[in-house]
């Protein structure tokens, strides 16, 4: 184990746009969240801001790889594009970012998340898969690694094949990272996140996952949470967050507020990024809390997902 994180993720690449609330509302998106929606819908307002738009490699779980690998980690990740402009541009930011690369080429288009930006900083998210959810587990990699971690995305992408991921890193005595996403995602998959629940050691989720998950507030939730994973924690935005052991007590970690806020895309990867950094390095887990809400912040004052 002379590694340190591997990270399983749908390898999309970010189309950054920004947008008024109005033109949400015509599009039929819910703010905030990541929707379901045809991409044609889209076609009229990437035209008219065609200029404006920027392309920053992302995904969930791949933000949090590229993240952590800047903060002196040793991560690799496995995905899978498309062999296109779009996938060539992802390997170069793989390799620019010391990221160990074990992303597949496969024949189509690679995927997109479009990342739609309110003058607010929030953003609506919605994603052309392409063939980001085809990846191929190497399994024979996977004991060079101390933690796995992937997210609702990617179980909802390719069950079968997170699935397999996540049990085989548990046969191997990795910890395994579970996000849980999006509250969208949770509706669509609740079964199959309860299912990876139980290969889970280490759980991070958001208020509103937590309650579209477990119908419960934070509060209540995190208990039962932390008996099922492990350690679950609860990010609150500029609020903090909650963390939680088995038998141990409740943690509630202030947050860090963004001097030069810009958006929150990517602020929870980059929390977890933070939070698995200090927890690698055998800190506990007030501190690995109080990073992780300080990585986040500096995300919050970027454009993109990454810290740089």
């Amino acid at each position: 184990m002379d590694k340190d994180i591997l990270g399983l993720g749908n390898a999309l690449t970010d189309v950054i746009i920004n947008i008024q609330d109005e033109g949400l509302e015509e599009l039929n998106l819910k703010k905030g969240c990541a929707c379901s929606s045809s991409i044609k819908k889209l076609e009229k307002i990437l035209k008219e801001k065609e200029k404006e738009i920027k392309f920053i490699p992302g995904g969930s779980p791949s933000n949090t790889i590229v993240n952590a690998s800047q903060l002196c980690t040793l991560c690799g990740l496995i995905g899978a594009v498309g062999k296109d402009d779009i996938g060539s541009m992802y390997h170069k930011d793989l390799s620019k970012n010391d990221v160990l690369d074990y992303v597949s080429d496969l024949n189509g288009k690679s995927g997109r998340c479009y990342i739609l930006v309110t003058p607010d900083g929030e953003r609506t998210m919605v994603t052309d898969i392409g063939v980001a959810g085809s990846f191929r587990i190497p399994f024979d990699i996977f004991n060079e690694y101390r933690i796995f971690h992937t997210s609702a995305y990617e179980l909802r992408s390719n069950k079968t094949a997170t699935l397999e991921a996540m049990k085989h890193a548990r046969k191997n005595k990795l910890i395994v990272s579970f996000d849980m996403a999006d509250p969208f995602i949770i509706e669509k998959i609740k079964k199959d996140i309860q299912e990876a629940l139980n290969y889970t050691d280490m759980l991070f989720g958001n208020e509103q996952e937590v309650k579209a998950l477990t119908d419960l507030s934070p509060e209540q939730a995190i208990g039962e949470l932390a008996d099922l994973c492990g350690i679950a924690v609860i990010k609150k935005g500029a609020e903090g967050s909650l963390i939680k052991s088995k038998n141990d007590k409740m943690i509630d970690i202030k947050g860090y507020l963004a001097k030069n806020f810009v958006n929150t895309n990517g602020a929870g990867d980059a929390y977890a990024a933070g939070f698995l950094n200090y927890f690698l390095n055998k800190n506990d887990l007030t501190a690995c809390g109080m990073y992780g809400s300080l990585v986040a912040a500096q995300v919050c004052e970027r454009e993109g997902a990454r810290l740089s």
